[in-house]
């Protein structure tokens, strides 16, 4: 089965949420080469599930594979908006907040409205939705 390349960052989030800290790794790293350690060493994971996002970095065309390391094709602007808290990777797209939180061995995502982290609807979320907005309002705010 054969997939297309896709052309920007967005697309790629918005599709491949659990890409999410590997796209943050090449905005923070700049658009040099890199190898599977260094990927699995920044983001505290296990060398299985770096190389895991790598092949799956390749697939969507976010990185070209050298020899034995891997360089950015689409190098992402430093004014896009993912942030990291610990083992939480959040990022901001339009009305939504798409969440990566990234265990030893899997990557786990969901997104979020925004209108439930800022507060307009928090009298009538509940359930999950109160505890993965909640999980949101902490990562943004200890940027603050």
């Amino acid at each position: 089965m054969t997939h297309t390349k896709l052309s920007s960052i967005n697309s790629i989030i918005t599709s491949h949420p659990w890409l999410i800290p590997l796209v943050w790794f090449i905005s923070r790293k700049g658009c040099r080469e890199f190898t599977i350690s260094e990927l699995s060493k920044d983001l505290g994971v296990s060398g299985r599930l770096a190389r895991s996002l790598a092949y799956y970095g390749v697939r969507v065309g976010l990185l070209s594979r050298t020899r034995e390391s891997y360089s950015a094709t689409i190098c992402p602007r430093n004014s896009l908006n993912i942030t990291r808290n610990d083992r939480v990777f959040v990022a901001v797209l339009g009305e939504s907040f798409f969440v990566a939180k990234v265990g030893r061995r899997r990557i786990k995502w969901f997104t979020v409205p925004r209108w439930a982290v800022e507060g307009e609807g928090e009298v009538n979320v509940s359930g999950k939705l109160r505890a993965r907005a909640r999980l949101v309002g902490r990562v943004l705010k200890s940027l603050s």
